[in-house]
């Protein structure tokens, strides 16, 4: 079962961990900032997303849910790098968000309902998809470190240009395989787990039906079986209100800070010896360093007193992060020049606090999907709390991300 669902949660945001790792191909193509714009789509569709699958879920099953989104992240993976040949940069750039968009939409969408058919098993294995997550989006930046050394690098722009489609083909194409394990995976579990599988609400109130053994018992299907689960929606979001909320924040600061901060920090000792401020290694290391923390933060739940822990202590972890905000953007400003350089200026530092960043930001992700489950009791409270949660939650993501499109200019 664990490895199961840690195949079919690698598979969820691998897409958005294929964008982030191009970090060299939107520099080249289009412009310094544009990952940060295109974190901000990912964000806004992860919201409306968040929103989308609470009536969305009483209509499709969980096998619509894992088809539609295997076979649309695939697909917009590969028309991506076409789109370059746009030749007006601002049409670039809009058709190049589309498939981003929709790729993030149907993400998120798919994601409380895997989770949601994981906890009939076990809360544990919230962890198995999240570091399904982590572990995809490491091999990711190692795949594309890799197929980066190996490629030619020249200093010739057309050469130079080459190779990073030459990648991209590369690297999107073991993702799209790796999409259709992924589905297959799904197909496994719907056959040999069927408890797990997330019904229709036409589904459920037919098994009601079945169910019912007297007159009473049938009570519980048509407009009485809406009233039971309305009922129960209530009484989750007040289970899930001040622990939705600190999730949110954590997202919120996530999100301010990076991208848009943390590819701005300049490399200490590229400056002083070739002064440039990054180059396409420097951008790599920043980005893997991220990724590989990210996919150690999502483990840290199953360290036993980590596991353990209160629900008010993880609520006091999320609005820590807030010295994120305060210390990222020290390392940036003021920009650095010759006769100046950030306050905290240290390229050991900078790798310490990205890694930080990233770690802390994934463990308070995957305990929360773990902890939530604690509060509540039946199958059906976890189902709507996944999805209640998982909207929160990116409604914070949409909040930084709208914040941090203000600091484009100054960087």
């Amino acid at each position: 079962q664990f490895m199961l669902f840690f195949v079919l949660g690698s598979g969820i945001f691998l897409t958005y961990s294929c964008i982030l790792a191009q970090t060299n191909y939107w520099i080249q193509f289009y412009s310094d900032q544009t990952l940060t714009i295109l974190s901000w789509v990912y964000n806004v569709a992860w919201m409306i997303g968040g929103f989308a699958v609470i009536p969305l879920q009483n209509v499709w099953s969980s096998k619509t849910f894992a088809i539609i989104q295997f076979s649309t992240n695939a697909f917009c993976l590969i028309i991506i790098i076409p789109i370059r040949m746009v030749q007006n940069s601002l049409w670039r750039l809009i058709l190049t968000m589309i498939p981003i968009f929709i790729s993030s939409l149907v993400q998120q969408m798919y994601f409380p309902v895997i989770i949601a058919c994981s906890s009939k098993l076990s809360n544990t294995l919230a962890l198995a998809i999240q570091g399904g997550i982590g572990v995809l989006s490491v091999l990711i930046a190692l795949v594309e470190d890799f197929i980066t050394y190996i490629i030619p690098h020249s200093t010739e722009k057309q050469e130079y240009e080459q190779s990073l489609i030459i990648n991209a083909w590369a690297f999107y194409i073991i993702s799209d395989i790796w999409l259709l394990i992924c589905l297959l995976a799904y197909f496994y579990l719907e056959k040999h787990y069927p408890n797990t599988i997330q019904k229709t609400k036409k589904q459920k109130e037919a098994i009601q039906i079945e169910k019912a053994q007297s007159p009473k018992q049938d009570l519980l299907t048509g407009d009485n079986f809406e009233n039971k689960t309305k009922t129960e929606n209530i009484i989750v979001y007040k289970k899930l209100m001040w622990f939705s909320i600190a999730m949110a924040f954590s997202s919120i600061v996530g999100c301010l800070v990076f991208p848009v901060f943390v590819i701005a920090i300049p490399c200490k000792y590229l400056f002083e010896t070739q002064h440039v401020k990054n180059n396409q290694w420097f951008n790599l290391a920043i980005m893997t360093t991220f990724l590989a923390s990210d996919f150690i933060g999502r483990f840290l739940p199953l360290v036993k007193w980590i596991f353990q822990m209160k629900h008010q202590t993880l609520i006091l972890l999320c609005y820590a992060r807030f010295i994120f905000c305060i210390i990222i953007p020290m390392m940036v400003f003021p920009k650095v020049a010759e006769d100046q350089h950030p306050l905290l200026y240290n390229d050991i530092f900078t790798f310490f606090i990205v890694a930080a960043l990233g770690l802390t930001g994934e463990f308070i992700g995957t305990a929360s999907f773990m902890k939530y489950q604690e509060k509540l009791q039946t199958d059906e409270e976890k189902e709507i709390g996944s999805y209640f949660l998982n909207c929160v939650n990116h409604i914070g993501f949409f909040v930084g991300s709208i914040i941090s499109l203000a600091f484009i200019p100054l960087l």
